[in-house]
């Protein structure tokens, strides 16, 4: 099968910065292939978004969009999905990793075994093995790049997020390094860090449980934060870097931050 539109995997694409990625990519005329667990038949029990309808709205604006509903969190989740695509690889050139698990995990020492393992499938090997399945057909095909997204957790305490900040932490360090080891020519290997709240669904319906209904400092949204993920996965000048939003901004990628909660969106 010929593809005639390059390609950009994109997971956690149901709602959020994944979503907004997604579009984006659609937008710019890649043939999107949006993963994640929510569909129209299978929807989160509180959040809104499903990859149905982020696949329809890429639809009506043009683009080209696949979607492939997969737990990537599971042992066989990642392969699942290469399985889906398998016909897309040699097209791929664009690799975006925006699943993530985080919850409450409590006290670090009282953190439950089995949410550890959870963040560990999704928030590193999940990611490691995706660019495992997709770089090297990128680098046979000329290139192209791998974003990963962390979070300030990764290099600041942050009360009952051990396992999240721990993973993101490992994330980072195993992007630099596949960037490092020169295996994959041409692929570039980036990490936006997310230091500051983004105002996607989980975000805002978290502050709403908390009775937050105004937040004094403005934050990105996430479709600023795709436009910046859309530059760093294309820019083949960044390799092994960690992008920080006060960086970005340095460098004109980002705009300063407008959104305020509570605020008319």
């Amino acid at each position: 099968m010929t593809v005639s539109s390059p390609v950009a995997v994109v997971t956690g694409a149901s709602r959020g910065i994944g979503a907004a990625v997604a579009r984006r990519l659609g937008s710019a005329g890649y043939e999107v292939v949006v993963v994640g667990r929510s569909t129209d038949h299978n929807r989160h029990r509180v959040l809104p978004g499903t990859l149905d309808e982020v696949a329809a709205s890429i639809e009506s604006g043009g683009g080209r969009v696949r979607v492939v509903a997969a737990d990537l969190s599971q042992p066989d989740g990642v392969e699942q999905l290469l399985s889906a695509i398998e016909d897309l690889r040699d097209a791929c050139r664009l690799v975006v990793n925006s699943a993530a698990y985080s919850v409450n995990f409590g006290l670090t020492i009282e953190s439950d075994s089995k949410k550890w393992n959870l963040a560990w499938h999704l928030n590193v090997l999940a990611p490691l093995q995706l660019t495992q399945g997709l770089a090297p057909a990128m680098a046979r095909a000329g290139g192209g790049g791998v974003v990963n997204i962390s979070s300030g957790a990764a290099i600041r305490t942050v009360t009952g997020q051990t396992p999240y900040g721990a993973t993101k932490a490992a994330l980072e360090r195993m992007t630099q390094d596949l960037a490092h080891d020169g295996s994959c020519s041409g692929v570039t290997f980036n990490v936006i860090r997310i230091e500051t709240g983004v105002p996607t669904e989980a975000y805002l319906f978290v502050s709403g449980s908390l009775g937050i209904t105004e937040r004094e400092n403005p934050l990105h949204t996430p479709e600023e934060v795709a436009l910046a993920i859309e530059w760093i996965g294309t820019n083949p000048a960044a390799n092994g870097e960690v992008f920080d939003l006060a960086r970005l901004e340095a460098l004109g990628v980002l705009p300063p931050p407008t959104y305020l909660v509570g605020s008319p969106s």
